[in-house]
């Protein structure tokens, strides 16, 4: 797993889990839950007919109009929620401001996206049958919180089903995203497990008001969750987080670098090439910092053309060959053939140095993809 700038200093998501499950009783949540439970005892409930036929009751178009603003408000929130995690903070949002934060906007892609996942399923299913369909639903279960992370930050439904964005998503995140795919599991199953409880007695209507609530406290756990994740690894991610934000990490991070704060606000602001040159100036007064070569690498990789990136990365393996990390040196060159596909040995200043130490760390696949 690779973390970059601001993100060196953010614990990870694993080790926050006191922080997720105290999240949906903070002050400002426990009144959006308050206000959730009055709203559902007021809205009426779907009444069933007594006849042998089904009937459609007078009232039931208000009620569906009823419910499905309810629940526009709780997605609302709840996206509210996501992007607050997003951006780092800890407090809930305000409810003035779930409206203006694109909260209401947010619920509709959201039902978009849940309407061209099934517009999917359907096709897959009158296609290639339904065992073809059933694969397709796990493999959406699979990638559902990089389809969240997606909605949040690129706002775009497509986007969002991009099955080569949903890829970076889950790559940038690396193994977490299997323990995060697994808290998100437990989440969502955990409101049946604790309704459970509550199947040997009679409640009446009373038994869907409180599945609402329970479902919606572990779904305000889940969502943070998800918008932590996008916080945790935003530079990974491409999510640039607001510059007060920046400041507040810069200010509480006891062990910060002040070069790879000014790099982050740079990137910020858009200016790449400068937070180039930044991180190579650091070096040259200072080449053992390897976690600025890591940050330049990862710039250039971004920004510079194949050659550029080359030539820079085996200055940084030169570096590493020095202190006998050719473990890391590995790596590097992994990167290079991401970048540019056709990367070969005599591309190299020293093409046997490289097969040597490629040879010692036992990586003949690399060296085949070389030849």
């Amino acid at each position: 797993m690779e973390t970059l700038g601001i993100a060196d200093y953010i614990p990870p998501f694993w080790r926050c889990f006191d922080q997720f499950f105290q999240f949906p009783f903070l002050k400002e949540n426990l009144i959006f839950l308050s206000i959730t439970l009055l709203i559902s005892l007021i809205l009426p409930l779907p009444q069933a007919s007594n006849s042998g036929e089904n009937v459609v009751h007078s009232g039931v178009f208000f009620t569906l109009i009823s419910w499905l603003f309810y629940l526009s408000f709780v997605l609302a929130y709840l996206a509210a929620v996501t992007i607050a995690g997003a951006e780092g903070q800890k407090k809930p949002p305000s409810l003035s401001k779930i409206w203006r934060s694109g909260g209401l906007s947010m619920f509709f892609k959201f039902l978009g996206t849940l309407w061209l996942f099934g517009f999917y399923a359907g096709m897959v299913s009158i296609l290639f049958g339904t065992v073809l369909e059933s694969i397709f639903y796990m493999v959406g279960a699979l990638v559902f919180p990089a389809v969240m992370m997606l909605l949040v930050m690129e706002k775009s439904v497509i986007t969002a089903l991009n099955p080569s964005k949903l890829l970076m998503v889950m790559r940038s995140i690396g193994w977490p995203y299997v323990f995060l795919w697994g808290m998100m599991v437990m989440l969502v199953s955990g409101p049946g497990l604790v309704l459970e409880l509550f199947s040997p007695f009679e409640f009446g209507g009373w038994i869907l008001r409180i599945g609402l609530l329970v479902n919606i406290i572990f779904g305000l756990i889940l969502f943070y969750l998800m918008g932590y994740v996008i916080y945790q690894y935003h530079y990974e991610l491409g999510y640039m987080l607001p510059k007060q934000q920046m400041s507040e990490l810069q200010n509480n991070s006891r062990h910060s670098n002040p070069v790879l704060i000014e790099m982050e606000l740079l990137v910020a602001d858009g200016k790449y090439h400068s937070a180039i040159r930044l991180l190579e100036a650091a070096l040259r007064e200072n080449s053992n910092q390897q976690i600025l070569w890591e940050k330049l690498l990862v710039l250039s990789e971004l920004t510079e053309s194949p050659q550029n990136l080359l030539k820079m990365a085996q200055i940084y393996m030169g570096h590493l060959e020095r202190k006998q990390q050719f473990t890391e040196i590995a790596k590097v060159i992994k990167r290079l053939l991401r970048a540019k596909n056709d990367l070969r040995l005599e591309d190299f200043a020293s093409p046997q140095k490289v097969t040597d130490m490629l040879t010692l760390q036992q990586e003949f696949d690399l060296l085949k993809k070389l030849s």
